[in-house]
């Protein structure tokens, strides 16, 4: 490749993984201000998947980058070695191919469990409306309050 388009190559990956990793960022803590109960719950997990896909960009830029020494692409491409060039793709398309792919359907999955379970919770909470029970109360306290009001009444 072009030394020009593979310096080119290099710094639009590195700009692609600060904008995405700073996009992550920006959006994880506004979770953390405004969704605190969600972010307590998914932080740790919405932290990893922004770092691990941040990482396959930022793996490339360096990829890249190193391309532009001469030793290092001597190393893996300059040899008639089909080992090296075999291992030399298969890193290339794990770590800025296919991480990419695992972590967009790990956070399809987590979108689907995140919606069941908000789905569970609206049904829940549609039960106990209809059964008259306040669903903002737990069911210990809510009884509790039922049985004083009803000994209230019962001694008035």
């Amino acid at each position: 490749m072009h030394q020009p388009l593979l310096r080119l190559v290099y710094i639009e990956f590195t700009l692609l993984g600060v904008i995405f990793f700073t996009v992550g960022f920006f959006m994880l803590r506004s979770l953390k201000m405004y969704f605190k109960d969600f972010y307590k719950e998914f932080g740790c997990q919405l932290w990893l998947a922004n770092v691990l896909l941040t990482f396959p960009l930022t793996f490339r830029a360096i990829f890249d980058a190193a391309m532009l020494n001469d030793a290092f692409n001597y190393f893996w491409l300059g040899e008639s070695n089909y080992y090296k060039i075999a291992i030399y793709n298969m890193i290339l398309i794990t770590f800025a191919t296919y991480i990419p792919m695992v972590m967009q359907i790990a956070s399809l999955i987590f979108g689907f469990v995140r919606y069941k379970k908000v789905k569970l919770f609206r049904s829940f909470r549609a039960l106990a409306d209809e059964e008259g029970v306040s669903a903002d109360r737990d069911s210990d306290d809510g009884a509790t309050s039922q049985s004083l009001n009803t000994e209230n009444q019962t001694h008035n």
